[in-house]
């Protein structure tokens, strides 16, 4: 989106494509994260591989990406 496009746009689509940044931020984090659900990394150690269970990590950026929608956002 550039800046001319939204001088251009009704206040109320301003506002929506506020309200939907969020979501297309989260969705692009998660994906990369799902995408790292799906390789595995054989060979590390037990306690290791916790701290880098990929799933952990789709599971923190998940919790993180909670903090940029509003309270009345039907995603949160």
């Amino acid at each position: 989106r550039s800046q001319d496009a939204s001088e251009l746009l009704h206040e109320d689509l301003v506002v929506v494509d506020q309200r939907v940044e969020p979501a297309k931020k989260a969705a692009q984090v998660l994906y990369k994260k799902l995408q790292g659900c799906m390789q595995s990394q054989p060979g590390l150690e037990a306690e290791k591989r916790m701290k880098k269970l990929p799933l952990m990590l789709l599971s923190i950026s998940m919790a993180e990406s909670l903090k940029d929608f509003d309270a009345e956002s039907s995603i949160r």
